[in-house]
């Protein structure tokens, strides 16, 4: 019998949304590279093919903006949560005999 369980969870939670991310931009960009030259490769004799490259070419390039973008602002909250706990224990940890607070 086929086992298709899931891999087992990273520590961090948010490891395989920014891996899946990362992956996405990556592609992204590749077909954003592929897509212009098609265009560049048809532009004298098919400009309407061309053109069509090139909406495909530039809609892949706004999509792995979005995915660099969605990578970024995961980071930021995973910083801003480490600030927060770092802050919160601080607050909530005992004074030590002789600590100045």
């Amino acid at each position: 019998m086929n086992d298709m369980s899931s891999p087992p969870t990273p520590l961090d939670p948010d490891a395989h949304l920014n891996a899946m991310l990362t992956a996405q931009a990556h592609t992204l960009d590749a077909l954003f590279a592929d897509l212009i030259g098609h265009a560049a490769s048809n532009m004298t004799e098919w400009p309407a093919a061309a053109e069509a490259y090139a909406r495909l070419a530039f809609r892949a390039q706004w999509n792995c903006r979005a995915s660099l973008e969605a990578i970024a602002r995961l980071r930021r909250s995973e910083a801003l949560a480490s600030l927060s706990e770092a802050k919160a224990d601080r607050l909530v940890a005992p004074r030590q005999e002789g600590d100045a607070r």
